[in-house]
């Protein structure tokens, strides 16, 4: 009888937490704002919704439409308008057609650009990412090799410590600009 009760006891203490989170995501998905379309009553005006300080979206002849908290609902309901819901996360479902439009787009094309190997001075081309694509351009094989070229030159040369070049035969190579 005794494991039987422990195994209960764990599976409660298990199952708790999952519950209140359940419970506490639910009234937090509440409080996000709902959009719902406003039949408006005659002689009702759109801008009374307006001046309510309700978020008015879209007005068309007799409707408007509206996002709305708990708190926006019951000044519809004081001002005596009807109202239906629409949409209950109409956040949710703009970014979803956005992801969904994003994704139906062909990938965009990377710009060719002609650059001079500063190494060897041969021609090369290297492809950029797309503007505003979110990939960093990271350094090519030349570049980074010519990076390594310069600061061993600098080293070489003494240009890091601005004096005059420590061995004498080495000052030929550092005459090139840099």
């Amino acid at each position: 009888m005794f494991p039987r009760r422990s195994f209960l006891a764990v599976l409660l203490a298990c199952l708790a937490p999952l519950a209140t989170t359940t419970m506490a995501q639910a009234e937090a998905t509440r409080d996000t704002p709902r959009m719902v379309r406003v039949t408006l009553r005659p002689g009702m005006a759109v801008q009374r919704l307006v001046d309510a300080g309700l978020d008015v979206t879209l007005a068309k002849g007799e409707q408007a439409t509206v996002l709305t908290t708990l708190q926006d609902e019951a000044k519809l309901t004081a001002l005596g308008a009807s109202f239906e819901l629409v949409d209950p996360t109409p956040g949710q479902t703009l970014a979803a057609r956005s992801r969904a439009e994003l994704a139906a787009r062909p990938p965009a094309a990377g710009t060719r650009v002609h650059t001079r190997n500063p190494v060897t001075g041969a021609e090369q081309v290297q492809v950029l990412p797309p503007f505003g694509s979110g990939r960093a351009s990271s350094p090519t094989r030349s570049t980074r090799s010519a990076t390594r070229f310069r600061a061993a030159r600098s080293a070489r040369c003494g240009w890091a410590r601005r004096g005059p070049a420590r061995d004498p035969t080495a000052a030929r190579s550092c005459i090139s600009i840099r």
